[in-house]
């Protein structure tokens, strides 16, 4: 959900950017912008969690991972 209210906020910041340009932009630009900024928003979050997960040495419980038991 936060990542569709940043999209949307991107979304009027690049209309707002338009419109002062008198630059107006068609459906499918704004479409391609709100795109871009939603599921770029959203890979960036998928990409943040996984590395911290991948590279985090502790899991979610906190119990540390010491290794292959012998």
């Amino acid at each position: 959900m936060i990542n569709f209210i940043r999209a949307l906020l991107l979304f009027f910041a690049v209309g707002l950017y338009h419109i002062y340009q008198k630059d107006f932009l068609s459906v499918w630009e704004g479409g391609v912008i709100f795109s871009i900024a939603f599921f770029g928003l959203t890979l960036k979050e998928i990409i943040e969690d996984y590395v911290e997960r991948a590279f985090n040495p502790e899991d979610p419980k906190g119990l540390v991972y010491r290794g292959p038991r012998a």
